[in-house]
């Protein structure tokens, strides 16, 4: 769907990239609301991935799904954002606001316990965690995305599925209620 859309916006209709923009840009924020830590960040990020799309047109090799190759430009873009800003300024932490934005998304008591044990797991379990089971990329895509074989990301997820059972044990919740 996102190839056919991009192919067309680089026959020269503007309307596939608006689509593109329409059908990816809430969840890409989303994700790189993970990979960046806070919403403002994943925004500017998710921008500059559009941007790079209309601007640079790199081409779509077809070697995954768009969405895999979108998400891709995206983390690397979020990656170029933290550099940037690590370079530029001390990163502070600010849990407070974290804790706000997850309050305001994520609805209903079983939710936020999750939420907030995903929040404590390492960024790479949070990671792939988001990338299969909330955008439900098959292993092999979770690897291209995250630079990694897809061994290593069956590994991470049975370490990160695990972590999380006992993160969320830690904090009252019983697996049985997922």
């Amino acid at each position: 769907m996102g190839e056919s859309m991009y192919r067309r916006y680089l026959d020269g209709d503007d309307a596939g990239l608006y689509e593109i923009i329409k059908e990816y840009r809430d969840p890409l924020v989303l994700f790189l609301t993970g990979v960046t830590g806070d919403t403002e960040s994943a925004e500017e990020c998710a921008e500059e991935t559009f941007f790079i799309l209309a601007a640079k047109r790199p081409r779509f090799g077809g070697g995954s799904s768009f969405k895999t190759w979108l998400y891709a430009i995206a983390k690397n873009a979020a990656y170029k954002e933290i550099k940037r800003r690590l370079h530029k300024t001390e990163m502070t932490d600010d849990v407070a606001y974290d804790a706000e934005l997850e309050a305001s998304v994520i609805k209903g008591e079983r939710e936020r316990i999750v939420a907030s044990a995903l929040k404590k797991l390492p960024k790479d379990y949070r990671e792939a965690l988001y990338l299969r089971y909330v955008e439900d990329m098959p292993n092999g895509d979770v690897a291209r995305v995250m630079k990694k074989n897809k061994k290593q990301i069956e590994n991470l997820l049975a370490r990160a599925k695990t972590a999380l059972r006992q993160e969320l044990t830690r904090e009252g919740f019983t697996y049985e209620n997922l």
